[in-house]
């Protein structure tokens, strides 16, 4: 069941950064599962920001730096990541 919601969750996040992508913009969305004790984000960088050296994973790494946790789950389509929170 959480594998579950964990998965819809970064379904509506990807859902989200496929409009940033159509409108050509570089997207970043967060959000918290507080019962499972994550944060799943998902990133989008358009080609025009990655010339100019903004890199999707990156951003990602420092996000869970930030957030004081690891990225656990990658995806492909779209950066996306699941961070389990230390503490």
């Amino acid at each position: 069941m959480v594998y579950l919601r964990l998965i819809f969750l970064l379904q509506i996040l990807q859902s989200v950064a496929t409009q940033g992508k159509k409108l050509g913009k570089a997207v970043y969305v967060l959000s918290v599962d507080e019962l499972g004790g994550k944060v799943a984000h998902v990133n989008y960088v358009p080609a025009s920001m990655q010339v100019k050296g903004l890199d999707a994973r990156n951003w990602a790494s420092e996000v869970a730096g930030i957030l004081g946790g690891k990225v656990k789950y990658r995806m492909i389509k779209f950066r996306a990541n699941l961070i389990s929170l230390s503490g």
